[in-house]
């Protein structure tokens, strides 16, 4: 394959695809070792959304932040080895074409802007039903594309304590019984100011974070064919009722499906 990528070609098998209106979408798996991998770039800017835990790429400085649904924005030609740290990572890819692409950004990042990494779950989620609509999908992409204008600037800090709630937030997921007002009260911070502070630095809610998080980890859980009950109550869902209401609302599928489209 050279160093240079065609488009729509990555190292990983293709499961469902769907192209049209200047994108090309596919769901996939990593078929090489990541020792085999070799140093390569793509003739076209995309996205790769790492469904599963373990992806490394040149956009990742913190090894922390590798966590399932990672969404990365790769400009065209960005040399690089990503790859996850085992075979069979799941991720999906989205080709952009030349006329679509954003212009002025030449590294690679990770996009953490709220709403395209919903956008990019929801397409992943239809992808794995067959049912594409070109102008939903079309809309949704062009979405994604408009948030990487739109992202912080690099170093902008937020409050201490809303990095530590968040922290705590992620660290705690998995207990059903947790409530936005225990973390707020952990760090001294009326709920209703961490909610109004949290949505103005991260453009979502708590609840919304905290619901996403839990789902991004019952992705991960799925690939292993874990019983759904047991995915749900490891990941914080009251049951598995509550995890596959959430599946259906962020993914318009439900685990169950998401899981049968990887084989």
């Amino acid at each position: 394959m050279g160093n240079t990528l065609e488009r729509k070609t990555f190292f990983g098998s293709c499961h469902a695809d769907h192209d049209g209106a200047g994108f090309a979408l596919a769901l996939r798996r990593a078929i090489v070792p990541p020792e085999a991998v070799p140093e390569h770039s793509h003739e076209s800017a995309h996205f790769v959304l790492a469904i599963d835990s373990g992806y490394n790429s040149a956009a990742i400085n913190n090894r922390e932040r590798n966590a399932p649904m990672t969404l990365v924005y790769n400009p065209p030609g960005t040399m690089h080895r990503d790859c996850f740290d085992e075979e069979n990572g799941r991720f999906m890819t989205i080709d952009i074409d030349a006329d679509l692409g954003p212009k002025g950004i030449a590294d690679p990042f990770i996009v953490d802007a709220p709403s395209a990494r919903f956008h990019s779950g929801r397409m992943a989620g239809a992808l794995s039903t067959g049912r594409v609509d070109d102008v939903e999908f079309e809309d949704m992409i062009l979405a994604v594309i408009a948030d990487l204008k739109t992202r912080p600037p690099e170093g902008q800090s937020i409050p201490s304590w809303l990095a530590t709630a968040r922290e705590a937030m992620a660290d705690l997921a998995n207990d059903s019984a947790l409530q936005i007002r225990d973390i707020a009260a952990a760090v001294d911070i009326h709920p209703v100011h961490f909610a109004r502070v949290h949505r103005e630095h991260f453009g979502c809610s708590p609840g919304t974070f905290l619901r996403r998080h839990r789902l991004a980890q019952a992705m991960s859980i799925l690939a292993d064919g874990t019983d759904l009950a047991q995915v749900a109550t490891e990941v914080g869902f009251a049951d598995q009722s509550h995890m596959t209401r959430a599946f259906r609302r962020d993914f318009a599928t439900t685990p169950a499906r998401f899981r049968r489209a990887f084989g």
